[in-house]
């Protein structure tokens, strides 16, 4: 069996309103070495893998498996959802983590590895976590990944699914700092959920029927073939044309409400149709690739303490300042607290961050090589 399936469930939102991203991402698939993915990866690593199954937790810049240094936010973002977990279910309810759970009643290519579930039979709940380590907002309300999880946690009850009467959705995104929190909830009775499933089915059987179309959509900013859809192209550009139309000087409040919703549309296609871009230039650049007129520039990562946390807080007890917080202040919130400039540059370190994708001003190629 494949790694991934082909419908893969942290998909679902795109294949259910666009049946031609799975072609689209099949034909160009994820880079797992980004530094993004890469990051992700190990903050999982640290979360449900040590904390969670080992029952260990790592220290400040160990490696995870993939040679990613755990960091302080890593650490803390495991706190959150460990936390989360221990406070919603009681004692002797078994804890199921990164376990395979296949949603063949949708498709028999449909299967995936839900982060964490419990099952309170006894309360008639069944408890869905899903670990996102990523700064942007990702919605728990009808989150067709974890509605795809679910049935594969049903279809892995057999018998005792007949307990659960609600479902308690959960999004722990430790660095999306929104009003409605870092823990999202959606609790929904289990009779919600099937007609839910119906439509994940019905999208699955369009999905993998022969040519399916692209409908651009919010999605295609993480559709890895965004770069390449004919569709999404079309859209941009014409929305890109669009701003050039002739406005009238007075308009309605209807009509400033219908441009600017056409315009937001239009700039969330033009943004998913550039970063796809972006992505894909800095992948042949990495390669070897010459492409002109960008290059990938090195930037610098967020500093951090190189020594274990019980130690920084015991530097600061020495020089009479509190470094808890709980857990332990940044470097630059310690400098900020007393601690001299050159004692933190001891006992921090600033490793190198990401490459990223900027513009070459042709003017200064001229420049050094003296052309006109």
């Amino acid at each position: 069996m494949s790694q991934h399936a082909r419908l893969k469930p942290s998909s679902a939102a795109r294949w259910v309103i666009c049946p031609g991203s799975v072609v689209m991402e099949e034909a160009y698939p994820d880079d797992e070495t980004s530094p993004k993915a890469a990051e992700g990866h190990a903050a999982h690593w640290v979360a449900l893998d040590e904390m969670l199954v080992a029952g260990r937790e790592p220290k400040l810049n160990d490696l995870a498996p993939n040679d990613i240094p755990v960091t302080l936010e890593m650490l803390e973002g495991a706190d959150l959802l460990l936390s989360n977990i221990r406070a919603s279910i009681p004692v002797g309810v078994v804890l199921h983590v990164e376990e395979r759970a296949r949603m063949e009643d949708i498709h028999a290519d449909n299967w995936g590895t839900p982060d964490v579930w419990a099952c309170d039979s006894q309360a008639g709940r069944l408890y869905l976590w899903d670990y996102k380590f990523g700064h942007r907002y990702v919605e728990v309300f009808r989150n067709w990944q974890l509605i795809d999880y679910a049935k594969g946690v049903f279809n892995t009850l057999g018998g005792l699914a007949n307990d659960i009467r609600e479902v308690i959705f959960r999004i722990v995104q430790p660095r999306s700092y929104h009003a409605d929190g870092q823990v999202r909830e959606w609790v929904v009775p289990v009779s919600h959920l099937w007609p839910l499933w119906e439509d994940l089915r019905q999208a699955a059987a369009v999905a993998t029927q022969p040519n399916p179309l692209c409908r651009p959509n919010d999605e295609c900013r993480d559709c890895s073939g965004r770069h390449a859809c004919a569709a999404l192209q079309a859209v941009t550009y014409d929305g890109a044309e669009r701003a050039y139309d002739t406005l009238p000087v007075t308009m309605s409040a209807g009509a400033k409400s219908l441009e600017l919703t056409t315009l937001s549309v239009a700039a969330d296609r033009l943004k998913a149709r550039i970063e796809g871009l972006e992505e894909d230039i800095a992948a042949m650049i990495r390669r070897g690739e010459s492409v002109p007129g960008y290059t990938l520039q090195s930037s610098v990562g967020r500093e951090t303490w190189s020594r274990p946390v019980e130690e920084i807080i015991a530097l600061g007890e020495t020089l009479g300042l509190s470094l808890a917080k709980p857990g332990v202040l940044t470097p630059a919130q310690a400098r900020k607290v007393g601690v001299a400039p050159e004692l933190v540059g001891a006992y921090s370190t600033r490793p190198a961050g990401g490459a990223k994708l900027v513009r070459v001003d042709t003017t200064d190629a001229q420049k050094v090589f003296g052309r006109s």
